[in-house]
């Protein structure tokens, strides 16, 4: 969500939710998910009228599931990952 202060310079809310798979191998599971959510800010910088340079920074929680060896002897395998991440990028317009 953005909003304008000026025409140059665009402040926004940065948010969303994510859930992935991929395969794996060694466990009993073939594959393994996660689910993820951030929350940060940003802004857009209009550089032309065809295009705007856009950063974000955000925290970034990612939850990947329980998971066990493929091995008589299992435990379980769990990670959880906690990032503040910056994000640079051109947006043009056309």
């Amino acid at each position: 969500k953005g909003f304008p202060l000026s025409l140059s310079f665009i402040p926004m809310i940065v948010g969303g939710f994510d859930f992935g798979y991929m395969d794996i191998e060694g466990y009993a599971q073939e594959s393994a998910g996660f689910t993820a959510w951030k929350l940060g800010a940003g802004m857009l910088n209009r550089v032309s009228d065809g295009a705007e340079l856009e950063t974000q920074i955000y925290y970034r929680y990612r939850s990947w599931g329980n998971y066990n060896y493929a091995q008589e002897t299992t435990s379980n395998v769990s990670v959880r990952e906690n990032s503040v991440n910056l994000s640079i990028g051109v947006n043009f317009h056309y």
